[in-house]
């Protein structure tokens, strides 16, 4: 076996399982969403969270298979003859889930900077109404970019124009929500250490467990963020720096498993960090087997 077709092996099955890991994760957390045992993620806010769920769930479902296909063509291990059409349609989904992800992620980091920041405004803001507004405007303007391979326009343009138009903006912006929410968060903390209602903790300690786990997830793409953007960078304009293509296939296939490797930790991140997510899940399975059980 050659050293192309060993690459090759380990990027698709990389890919493929951590599409099974993504499509799992994120099963269980629509579950959750969906039941909502103890009714807390009945809120305004959880409309992002839906959107970001939907958009990875799809991205480890559709995206990655497709994916796997055009990265085995690219190495020469697989020849179709309708390769062309299988990888418009997986860049496609992929461009446009990732997108709707983080621009869904950055709306539940804003709604979150809000409640933190101004929470007599809260209400006002941040409704269903607004957040499903905002959700549809997402979704579709994520359309517009991927769209263009449909049109006939080369995918080395679509891959430019998402790389500088769709991900740097929505990763800095990101990144400056972080800094900002982190921020508010801390004063907030600060200032809740002296609170002494029982009832005014409670929503507190929700809240800032909601946050935190928000916190974490940002810090997540604000690391792995990094590396994609170098390796997108360099897929993109490395020609000077590799005097074949197999260095520039490398980079491409790498930025497309850091992305899916960050996608696969969302469910684990909410999981360890949302205490009322794990309880809800617990409570779901109990209540199955007690059904079972009882049947």
């Amino acid at each position: 076996m050659s050293e192309e077709n060993v690459e090759c092996f380990i990027v698709v099955v990389l890919l493929s399982l951590l599409s099974l890991l993504i499509v799992f994760g994120h099963t269980l957390m629509l579950i959750v969403l969906w039941k909502d045992p103890f009714k807390r993620f009945r809120t305004a806010a959880t409309t992002f969270v839906f959107g970001m769920v939907f958009a990875n769930f799809f991205s480890g479902l559709s995206a990655g298979p497709l994916l796997s296909i055009e990265i085995s063509s690219r190495y020469g291990a697989l020849d179709l003859s309708g390769k062309g059409i299988l990888s418009n349609a997986g860049f496609f989904l992929f461009y446009w889930t990732t997108s709707v992800s983080y621009l869904s992620m950055l709306g539940l980091s804003l709604c979150q900077y809000i409640g933190v920041k101004m929470p007599h405004k809260q209400q006002g803001l941040v409704t269903k109404k607004t957040t499903g507004i905002a959700l549809a405007i997402i979704t579709c303007s994520s359309l517009f970019i991927p769209s263009l391979l449909v049109m006939g326009v080369s995918f080395s343009m679509v891959d430019v124009l998402q790389l500088h138009i769709a991900f740097q903006p929505s990763n800095f912006l990101l990144c400056a929500v972080y800094a900002a929410l982190g921020r508010e968060y801390l004063r907030q903390v600060k200032r809740a250490i002296d609170c002494i209602s029982s009832n005014a903790s409670c929503v507190r300690v929700r809240d800032r467990n909601f946050t935190r786990a928000n916190l974490l997830l940002l810090a997540t793409v604000t690391a792995l963020g990094v590396p994609i953007m170098i390796v997108w960078h360099i897929s993109v304009y490395g020609q000077r720096l590799f005097p074949t293509d197999k260095g520039l296939r490398t980079a491409w296939s790498t930025t497309i498993i850091i992305f899916f490797f960050k996608i696969a930790l969302d469910p684990l991140i909410y999981c360890l960090r949302l205490p009322v997510y794990r309880r809800a899940l617990k409570r779901i399975f109990e209540f199955r087997q007690h059904r079972v059980s009882d049947g």
